[in-house]
């Protein structure tokens, strides 16, 4: 005999997994959590609401494994009146809750943070601007919380637009890679060393926007060819996206215009069509619509897919297997619409069955994470004009 756990919301009985009789039931918190909340909007997949309650304005939404437990954390940062920036993590349970937030320690002068494993040790670490022309790199501490890592030299990074952090030449160790935009674009990559600190800084000179017409404002990276080595994808809003080769032993080259279709906003980065090389996720909100970009393992792009948006426009994007067929999936949020849409990856660079489910507020911030313990990946929005974040559970 088996039975099921289920809860009853707003009329909706909503059924969430089976049990072997003898077996514990599945329980909705651990012992040292407290559920910010149980299933308050019933859909399949299911969809949640974490209150935030929070004593700063919330600004920015990032994912991670911040106390090393395996289980998806999140970081929110914003502004406190009077204070500056500031943060809070909400630690999780691996089984779809959270426990309340607490204070981050988030000490930086910039409340948009991008988040990484820097040095190695399992738990996700911050990086973001710091308050003296540097980079403040915050490291994952045990109880979730972060602490300045006193491994970072103090070398001057101004002014900076776009962080990331990936293992470039695939030696095991995490590196650093900026863009900076003092006079003429650079990419800096700060090459890691074992968690220890870093070996040294690699510049290239992307060239100066004045001269060349391109004007850029984010880094995405990927493997797009097979040396082994990451390359860039630089994205100017509304004009085109810019491919530069990784290059040995640490730089970019081979710079040229990849001539997009629509008007770019934001691109995302996933194997498309399942070919190993990472392909492009563009999407557009001038012209709203989503197109996929195909890389060909030797340099080159081809379109794979346009899907065009009614009533949508999206303002960011996520990658990832929402549905478990090993495929990516891609979800879009609108700051001005309030819905989370997505549509089908087919494994060949296609997006089909566009499916739309609707939130308490617009969102700003949309992530796709392992977060209640399925093969499924979940997406999180950053729902803040409701005072919450969305988790749109794929349990079907």
């Amino acid at each position: 005999m088996r039975y099921e756990r289920s809860w009853v919301v707003g009329g909706v009985l909503l059924l969430a997994g089976c049990t072997e009789v003898g077996e514990e039931a599945l329980a909705s918190s651990r012992d040292d959590f407290e559920l910010a909340a149980e299933p308050s909007i019933a859909q399949i997949p299911i969809v949640t609401s974490i209150p935030l309650g929070l004593w700063f304005t919330p600004m920015a939404l990032e994912k991670g494994d911040f106390d090393g437990d395996g289980d998806t954390d999140l970081l929110v940062t914003g502004v406190e009146a009077g204070v500056g920036v500031t943060g809070a993590v909400f630690l999780g349970d691996g089984a779809g809750g959270f426990a309340a937030a607490i204070d981050a320690n988030f000490t930086a002068c910039s409340a948009f943070p991008v988040a990484g494993d820097v040095d190695g040790d399992g738990r996700t670490d911050v990086v973001t601007v710091g308050c003296a022309n540097d980079l403040a790199v915050l490291l994952g501490q045990a109880n979730g919380t972060l602490a300045p890592w006193s491994a970072w030299p103090a070398v001057e990074y101004t002014p900076v637009a776009s962080t990331v952090i990936a293992d470039f030449e695939g030696d095991g160790d995490s590196d650093v890679m900026t863009m900076r935009k003092p006079d003429s674009v650079y990419l800096d990559i700060a090459l890691g060393n074992g968690g220890e600190g870093i070996w040294r800084i690699e510049t290239t000179e992307v060239g100066n926007a004045a001269w060349s017409g391109f004007d850029p404002s984010g880094l995405a990276l990927g493997h797009f060819d097979d040396d082994g080595l990451l390359d860039a994808a630089l994205i100017e809003r509304e004009h085109d996206i810019v491919f530069m080769q990784g290059l040995p032993p640490a730089t970019f080259g081979f710079q040229r215009e990849l001539g997009v279709d629509i008007p770019p906003w934001s691109n995302r980065v996933g194997d498309m069509d399942d070919d190993g090389y990472d392909d492009l996720v563009v999407s557009s909100r001038t012209m709203p619509s989503v197109q996929t970009l195909l890389a060909d393992g030797v340099g080159d792009f081809s379109l794979g897919s346009t899907v065009i948006l009614t009533g949508f426009a999206p303002y960011d994007t996520a990658v990832g297997d929402i549905t478990g067929d090993g495929i990516p999936d891609v979800a879009m949020v609108d700051d001005a619409v309030a819905q989370i849409q997505w549509l089908r990856g087919n494994g060949a660079g296609g997006l089909l069955n566009l499916r739309t489910f609707t939130l308490p507020s617009p969102a700003i911030r949309i992530h796709s994470a392992h977060v209640d313990g399925d093969n499924r990946e979940d997406l999180i929005a950053a729902t803040f004009a409701d005072d919450s974040i969305t988790l749109v559970l794929s349990n079907n």
